[in-house]
């Protein structure tokens, strides 16, 4: 049996779509999530902005997000990422959507 190989014209126009889907897929991922159904995370939350230093010197930006009228200790989630993040309009992460569940227990 012989197998057929696609032309190279063909396996290039196959490879930029695999690229051009890999590249487009995680913003789609970004609208749905920002879709607008989001609470205002500005009335459940206050959110700090520092800038936090490592071992070698270099400084990391860094967002704290602490719930309103909470007093006591708190649990932590810490989420590292090495890429931006999309803000809603009062300037807090739409990731914040991941944890729409754990919200109302504070």
């Amino acid at each position: 049996m012989q197998l057929k190989f696609m032309k190279p014209g063909l396996l290039a126009q196959f490879c930029l779509s695999v690229v051009l889907l890999a590249l487009v897929l995680p913003f789609a991922v970004l609208a749905q999530e920002g879709d607008g159904s989001a609470p205002d995370y500005s009335k459940i939350f206050d959110k700090i902005d520092v800038m936090i230093p490592t071992r070698d010197g270099v400084k990391l930006h860094t967002e704290v997000y602490v719930p309103k009228n909470q007093s006591g200790p708190l649990p932590i989630i810490l989420e590292r990422t090495p890429y931006g993040t999309v803000d809603d309009k009062n300037g807090y992460s739409r990731k914040l959507a991941r944890y729409e569940e754990m919200i109302p227990e504070g």
